[in-house]
């Protein structure tokens, strides 16, 4: 009885007290875990509107329809289920790259990706295509930005048929595509304006895009193999690029037919001062002005055409 006073009388004690804490720096039990901030995903080109006035519009549309959104028309089950998966080597990390019917034309290489904000295609893909129809190239005033941050500058956009599947489940959509002149292993970009435009889910485990037809469900299944093709050319001319834009110095020079002195090279290593380049070998005098004897420059007489010719154009 007097055992149970006690901890009557300790219950009625502790009822003021705060909750413990696990440790001194410990959280509340049930206390959600702090928040740092938010990071928001990076995007570009002119798919929400090809000026800053367009793009505030676009924004400001969802808060306003946000009520207004509803279902407008039914739509089947869309699922995946492992038949899906036949056929694939397992494990994969591969992108999900297609054959689809553009403007009438088979083209394959088309990688579907969801991160990308504008349907692309590249130049090489459009000169093809264009050479039946002829068509001009409207011009767009927003850059693509890339992850890193390098700027691409569109050569125009064009608005093309794009058709998935056939038969029963084949369906339509006009694309307007963000055309560049960069090099890369894919014909097409396909991004989320027309992915969501055919209403399209996509599975790179599957390696597997379906999307509704009216009551039936059409599919496209990837080419694991030009995958991967697409990949090592990638990665290839990727580092190819790297190569170039960081090509020693001194092989440039000699290609002018100069070199650097042992001193000049370490200058230039240094980042001091001006590096003075002299020509290697036999050299020649090219007047620059005729009339004016003094008016001289020197250049290597074993540099062959046609970097002789512009440098003495200069």
């Amino acid at each position: 009885e007097r055992s149970d006073r006690d901890e009557e009388g300790k219950d009625r004690d502790d009822r003021g007290k705060k909750p413990r804490r696990h440790g001194e720096k410990g959280r509340l039990r049930g206390e959600a875990p702090m928040k740092r901030g938010t990071i928001y995903m990076i995007s570009g080109g002119p798919t929400d509107g090809d000026s800053n006035n367009a793009r505030r519009e676009h924004a400001q549309a969802v808060k306003r329809k946000r009520e207004e959104v509803g279902i407008t028309a039914h739509m089947p089950v869309i699922s995946f289920k492992e038949k899906d998966v036949e056929g694939v080597v397992l494990p994969h990390n591969d992108a999900l790259v297609i054959t689809a019917e553009v403007a009438g034309f088979n083209v394959k290489r088309v990688f579907i990706d969801t991160g990308s904000s504008v349907d692309v295609m590249f130049y090489d893909c459009f000169s093809q295509i264009n050479k039946e129809l002829n068509m001009e190239l409207k011009p767009v005033a927003t850059a693509l930005y890339g992850f890193n941050g390098g700027e691409v500058m569109p050569l125009g956009e064009v608005s093309l048929p794009v058709a998935l599947g056939s038969g029963v489940t084949r369906n339509v959509r006009m694309v307007r595509f963000v055309v560049v002149g960069a090099e890369s292993s894919y014909n097409i970009i396909m991004g989320r304006t027309s992915l969501n435009a055919f209403q399209a889910v996509v599975s790179t485990y599957h390696m597997t895009i379906k999307y509704p037809v009216g009551e039936n469900v059409g599919e496209i299944a990837g080419d694991q193999l030009t995958s991967r093709s697409c990949y090592q050319t990638t990665v290839s001319n990727n580092k190819q690029l790297a190569q170039r834009q960081t090509k020693p110095k001194e092989e440039e020079i000699s290609q002018l037919g100069g070199s650097r002195s042992k001193e000049d090279r370490q200058r230039l290593e240094k980042g001091k001062g001006k590096v003075d380049i002299q020509p290697g070998g036999e050299v020649e005098e090219i007047q620059m002005i005729k009339g004016y004897e003094e008016k001289k420059f020197k250049i290597g007489k074993e540099l062959e055409e046609p970097i002789r010719s512009r440098l003495i154009s200069l």
